[in-house]
């Protein structure tokens, strides 16, 4: 299912390494995460649909922040509901990985800020771009009065 245009669930889903079984789509729906991401962008990038549409480079890196910004969101819950399997040879048990799921967290945090920071300057190289000179020209001579010679 596609999220604002900008990833989709099989996207987030390649990012935490995670099978749709683990993951399902009702899951994923349920943690309405267009919502969430389109506070997100409209926090910082303001209008963010009709600059994405006007630059394709700029729309890259607003792909890349979205599937690492959920992914980000999806990682801090990871461990109520994904698992590990852990045996000694003669018992078997399922445990959670919190601490991996925080370290996750924080590694897809920082690619999503990297491509934040990336495409911010993407727009201050938009704005600096655009530049209005004026000048004025001062005639040495007067044309209304003065012939030319």
């Amino acid at each position: 299912m596609d999220i604002l245009g900008l990833t989709n669930f099989q996207q987030v889903r390649g990012v935490l390494t995670v099978s749709v079984r683990d993951l399902p789509d009702s899951v994923l729906e349920n943690y309405d995460l267009a919502s969430d991401l389109d506070v997100d962008l409209d926090g910082w990038l303001g209008d963010y649909a009709s600059k994405i549409a006007a630059d394709t480079s700029l729309e890259k890196l607003v792909k890349l922040y979205a599937k690492y910004r959920c992914a980000s969101w999806l990682a801090a819950s990871g461990q109520n509901f994904i698992y590990t399997q852990m045996s000694d040879g003669t018992n078997q048990a399922q445990r959670s990985d919190t601490e991996g799921f925080q370290a996750l967290r924080l590694h897809l945090e920082g690619r999503a800020r990297h491509y934040q920071q990336k495409a911010q300057e993407r727009l201050n190289e938009q704005v600096s771009s655009t530049l209005t000179i004026f000048g004025r020209v001062t005639p040495s001579r007067d044309p209304v009065t003065e012939t030319r010679s």
